[in-house]
């Protein structure tokens, strides 16, 4: 019995991590990402691997963008030189009109060079101002684009149209004007809260050697991305098309890790509770048979197969207690280390521990009921002479 009883204990210290991680992913699956992913696919260009040079690539990216564009049943079509939601974090200090940032401030800020209406493209709202148009050029005054938090951190409440950015340094000018302000939304990781950041117009850009294309289409998946292979083909039949997947594929490759650690953790708990009910079952059994004469005397006396088979599950219910006394500290213990891994989940997540407890309660009465009745079965005649 005190065996079983550890094997419970063990099992919920797998299943209340499991518990966690589970929630966890489930708030992963389902939290606002700022943008919208529906309909959506992406992939990357290297042009530079082909030995293009930057003028040219640009010439390509605006081309590959008209092209797409072109074909049958495809809504939109943008690009960007940082992939989103892809574990890339680009990022500079930055000069900022109006910000006396000193030695102790906070300048640095993600970036990210777009294409023209990328935020309307990928669903990002526009809080005020503009967007970028393809008439934001080299030719063109310098603009930006900036998001909610990077607008409060340097500004306050204050209106960032109009100030003037540039990359830190002393001989770096604030060239670039802020012509827009748009709401947060998540840049490298599903998990990471979305940083400060400011998007370029890439068209103003002069070093792309590489660009992540968005392309949203009503067609299905392999109608489109068949039709984006023989656009590339028409534009360079010797430019690779890379990392081609859809935008929820996308998602799921960012959260990989999460899942992984969720099937491992679920694995160890199943297992571990497995093997917690195949012991009491062994453990209930091997005494049902040493009780079998005491349960025919009891039944002989008058008593009914309620209170009989009540005894079996008092045994069940006094291990699973003790197992769950134990358990239960030992599985918050456990689960505070991992609370780093957690998304909107705290390791003490009362709820997850109930649903622990009665999951491993419902596996120990079904653990408890053959035995339980077997043992209000027993023939008191029989029992009687049972040696």
């Amino acid at each position: 019995k005190a065996l079983v009883t550890a094997q419970v204990a063990v099992s919920l210290l797998m299943l209340i991590p499991m518990g966690l991680f589970l929630k966890s992913m489930v708030n992963l699956l389902h939290v606002d990402l700022g943008l919208k992913t529906e309909n959506l696919i992406t992939f990357r260009l290297s042009p530079e691997l082909n030995g293009y040079k930057p003028e040219r690539s640009n010439t390509l990216f605006m081309r590959a963008e008209e092209e797409l564009a072109a074909i049958p049943g495809v809504t939109s079509v943008t690009a960007a030189v940082v992939p989103l939601i892809a574990g890339n974090n680009w990022g500079n200090d930055l000069n900022v009109e109006g910000f006396a940032g000193g030695p102790d401030g906070d300048t640095n800020s993600r970036f990210n060079a777009v294409g023209a209406g990328f935020l309307g493209k990928m669903g990002i709202p526009l809080i005020k101002g503009r967007e970028f148009r393809e008439s934001d050029t080299r030719a063109s005054a310098k603009v930006a684009v900036v998001n909610e938090t990077w607008a409060k951190h340097f500004f306050g409440d204050k209106n960032p149209i109009g100030r003037k950015i540039g990359t830190a340094g002393s001989k770096s000018p604030m060239d670039v004007e802020i012509v827009g302000l748009a709401k947060d939304s998540k840049y490298a990781g599903v998990k990471q809260t979305p940083p400060r950041v400011y998007y370029l117009p890439y068209r103003q850009q002069e070093d792309n050697g590489a660009m992540s294309i968005y392309v949203r289409s009503t067609l299905p998946v392999a109608q489109t991305t068949q039709q984006i292979r023989r656009v590339i083909a028409s534009l360079d039949r010797d430019l690779p098309i890379e990392e081609m997947r859809t935008m929820e594929e996308q998602v799921k490759r960012n959260i990989r890790s999460d899942r992984m650690v969720l099937q491992l953790a679920s694995a160890f708990a199943v297992l571990a509770t497995v093997l917690a009910m195949l012991g009491l079952y062994g453990v209930l059994a091997f005494g049902v048979a040493r009780r079998t004469r005491e349960f025919g005397i009891r039944m002989a006396l008058g008593a009914g197969s309620t209170e009989v088979g009540g005894l079996v599950l008092k045994e069940v219910a006094a291990i699973l207690a003790v197992g769950t006394l134990v358990g239960v500290p030992a599985a918050l213990g456990l689960s505070r280390l991992a609370e780093s891994q957690l998304f909107g989940v705290k390791a003490y997540d009362w709820t997850v521990v109930a649903g622990a407890i009665v999951a491993l309660g419902l596996a120990a009465l079904l653990a408890g009921f053959l035995p339980a009745r077997r043992a209000t079965r027993v023939n008191p005649v029989e029992a009687l002479r049972y040696e």
